[in-house]
């Protein structure tokens, strides 16, 4: 209305009639039995909501975890081949998750480049990040070395198991070996070390500093044990 400055509803179409909706008169009614609606659906893939349930029930992933794999069906096809070798779902897909997609275009995720594999470029399979996953596991490695191995592997080609054969990354327990790194810290971090009864983040912060001297090998629950030990004698 021009005049009053407003618009009215002119008319409403609400039923199949209002749209004049009618039969193709050349397409015959198809009937299909259930039997035979039964068999097509069992020849269905899997669809990509009916297998995010299946990771977050089978595997006890979290939904955020679930829904970026199943987001890609390569990566999530990658993840159950990876499951099959070692069976720890949870530390597998955290690891392609937070770590492995660090290396794969963000366009091929999404799907807005087109390639061969989501992995195009990088040298590594399903195998690799099993045993990698599977030495974190055993506390043979840390995380941290772990992801260095991450780093070389990706380009390389290389099992984990095999980097470890040549470079020095093996998780130390031996508390000689970490107690005198301790010591080192602790000769090099005076002041840390008179601020550590009134601030209970020195210790982390001296862990920190162990971790880095011993390049991540000492186990850091048991580098944090003996750090703990040695503040409280000099309390």
């Amino acid at each position: 209305d021009d005049t009053r400055k407003i618009t009215k509803q002119a008319r409403t179409k609400e039923e199949e009639q209002d749209y004049r909706y009618f039969p193709e008169p050349d397409i015959p009614i198809i009937l299909i039995e259930k039997e035979y609606a039964s068999f097509l659906n069992a020849k269905m893939p899997e669809l990509p909501d009916e297998r995010k349930e299946r990771f977050i029930v089978n595997y006890e992933l979290s939904e955020h975890i679930a829904q970026v794999l199943i987001d890609n069906k390569e990566l999530a096809d990658f993840f159950e081949s990876t499951v099959k070798i070692y069976s720890s779902p949870k530390e597998i897909a955290n690891w392609i998750v937070t770590e492995l997609l660090r290396f794969v275009d963000d366009d091929l995720i999404i799907g807005c480049k087109m390639s061969s594999s989501l992995f195009a470029g990088l040298k590594i399979g399903a195998k690799h990040i099993a045993e990698l996953a599977e030495l974190v596991d055993n506390n043979t490695i840390n995380r941290n070395a772990a992801k260095i191995i991450l780093t070389q592997i990706v380009k390389t080609g290389e099992m984990p198991s095999q980097v470890l054969t040549r470079t020095n990354v093996v998780k130390t327990e031996d508390k000689s070996i970490i107690s005198e790194a301790v010591d080192s810290v602790f000769r090099s971090e005076m002041s840390a070390l008179r601020d550590a009864k009134d601030n209970p983040n020195v210790t982390n912060f001296l862990l920190g500093k162990v971790m880095k001297l011993t390049k991540g090998r000492a186990d850091p629950k048991i580098a944090l044990d003996v750090i703990k030990t040695k503040l409280d004698g000099l309390n």
